[in-house]
C-alpha cells in the first residue's frame, strides 16, 4: 500500500485537528506528498523533519486503530 492509497480517505479536517498551525489552504495537496507535509509541519510546530514524519505516522496509525491523539503543540 503507498501513501496515496493510505491517505486517500484521511481528511484534512483530521490533520488540522492533530497540527493545529497548518496551513489550511496547503493541506489539501500536502497530504499526498508525505515529505512535503513532513516538512510543512517541521517548520509549522517547530518539530525535526523525522518527528514529523513519525507524528503523521502516529495519525495514521491511530486512525486505523480508533483511538484518539492529542494535538501536537
Amino acid at each position: 500500500m503507498n501513501w496515496t492509497e493510505l491517505t486517500k480517505h484521511l481528511a484534512e479536517e483530521e490533520l488540522m485537528r492533530h497540527f493545529p498551525d497548518l496551513d489550511d489552504t496547503a493541506v489539501g495537496f500536502l497530504k499526498d506528498d508525505k515529505a512535503r507535509l513532513a516538512r510543512h509541519i517541521s517548520e509549522k510546530h517547530g518539530l525535526t523533519e523525522t518527528e514529523a514524519t513519525e507524528a503523521i505516522d502516529d495519525v495514521i496509525l491511530t486512525r486505523s486503530v480508533g483511538q484518539p491523539l492529542r494535538a501536537v503543540s
